[in-house]
């Protein structure tokens, strides 16, 4: 059996005597988070991919040069 399988089996296991109703809350958000996600189009996993290249390679603006930029860009929001 391979590693993945064990672990697998290990968490349905340990997921049957889950008891505690806050970890089964969490769990249930993680999954519809997952199935969210596996539904993503592949526009937009292109796009994340994209923003995660952008920060694995350091390109990021602070919230703040955001802000600063939306304002400029739409001053009649703010």
């Amino acid at each position: 059996m391979t590693e993945i399988i064990k672990q697998r089996h290990e968490l349905i296991h340990w997921l049957e005597n889950v008891q505690d109703v806050d970890t089964i809350h969490a769990l249930m958000l993680l999954k519809r988070s997952w199935e969210t996600s596996s539904q993503l189009s592949d526009q937009e996993k292109e796009a994340i991919d994209a923003g995660l290249t952008d920060l694995r390679e350091g390109r990021l603006k602070s919230h703040g040069q955001v802000m600063d930029s939306a304002k400029v860009r739409f001053p009649g929001l703010f």
